[in-house]
């Protein structure tokens, strides 16, 4: 029987360019990644950089309209944004599910 669906936010197929780092390593250590799926509660993305489940990331991004509606911008006017976020899953293909915190 599958498993009953968890989510309670509609996520959209995109891709959207992405760095991230673990909260605690240093700014420098920033990796580029790309969303496979987003909204505005989450992220789902690949990399080949090993990050484990339940580690706090800190995810740099534009969230696309499509997601956030007309409320883009922010503070900078350039539409990027840090979220703060936990590893929730991150399956073997190494692709962590990043839900985020406020």
């Amino acid at each position: 029987m599958p498993e009953p669906e968890r989510r309670f936010a509609r996520r959209m197929i995109m891709k959207v360019p992405l760095r991230f780092r673990p909260v605690q390593a240093p700014a420098n250590s920033e990796r580029e990644a790309a969303s496979m799926n987003i909204c505005n509660h989450g992220v789902y993305f690949a990399t080949d950089q090993r990050v484990d489940e339940g580690v706090m990331i800190q995810v740099h991004l534009k969230m696309p309209r499509e997601v956030v509606g007309d409320d883009v911008e922010n503070a900078t006017g350039s539409g990027w944004g840090r979220r703060d976020g936990m590893v929730l899953h991150r399956p073997r293909r190494a692709c962590p599910t990043v839900r985020n915190r406020k």
